[in-house]
């Protein structure tokens, strides 16, 4: 099969995710920010946010992972930006101090926990209020139709039915319990994750901006963006 996932266009994908980091930054906060990306692999995000003047932490079981961090925050002369804590998302609380950063990217690890509710719960309880959540979530839509194209039904039927997927209003509920409100809702990979042709970069990226807020392609996007703002009190009393 050559039409879904191209692998020459993941850059793409990528490309449109930074690039809709940057904006959500720019409308959602001010300055400066301290940022912590959990399940942040090799940092490659948290790289670009350092570029930009942020403070980031990555978090991340896998010490290999967080080594080619360490390296890359070197190579790019980032090491008083970019830091790395070995962890994942049941230790996040342990190594984080309460209401003590002013975001949490959150990408592709939802769909690998099994409780996501309290993982969005420990998110909440780090960010000072009025902090913002970015979450990436896969979506199953062109999963399951690359593999009916392939005609491998029976693979596109255990998809369709595989409850592991993080769904769209699940996400949204699960954001409310943890008192946060939506911000934002956004396709990534609706049109780079599929195209096969030698196209223009700057073409696809752009195709990809303007599909990418409609609800039709939101949904057929190979993965969803949402960005959530804290609600949390401040409760500490000045004296």
């Amino acid at each position: 099969m050559t039409g879904m996932y191209n692998s020459a266009r993941w850059s793409v994908s990528q490309q449109w995710l930074i690039t809709l980091l940057d904006e959500q930054f720019t409308e959602h906060t001010s300055g400066s920010q301290v940022v912590v990306d959990l399940g942040g692999g090799t940092g490659s995000i948290a790289a670009h946010l350092a570029q930009h003047g942020h403070d980031v932490m990555v978090i991340d079981p896998s010490p290999d992972q967080l080594a080619n961090t360490d390296r890359r925050a070197r190579e790019m002369g980032l090491t008083e930006r970019l830091t790395t804590h070995q962890g994942d998302t049941g230790t996040l609380c342990e190594v984080v101090e309460p209401h003590s950063v002013d975001a949490v990217l959150c990408h592709l690890v939802l769909s690998d926990v099994t409780d996501r509710a309290g993982t969005l719960q420990n998110i909440a309880s780090v960010l000072r209020p009025g902090g913002v959540v970015s979450l990436l979530v896969r979506q199953p839509y062109q999963r399951i139709l690359r593999h009916v194209i392939d005609g491998d039904l029976r693979t596109a039927r255990e998809l369709l039915e595989d409850d592991g997927w993080v769904r769209r209003e699940d996400l949204l509920a699960m954001l409310e319990a943890a008192d946060f409100t939506v911000l934002s809702e956004y396709g990534v990979g609706a049109i780079a994750d599929v195209v096969s042709a030698d196209v223009s970069t700057h073409e696809l990226l752009e195709l990809e901006r303007a599909v990418a807020s409609r609800a039709e392609w939101i949904t057929a996007a190979s993965s969803l963006h949402v960005m959530a703002r804290s609600g949390a009190v401040d409760k500490t009393v000045t004296i």
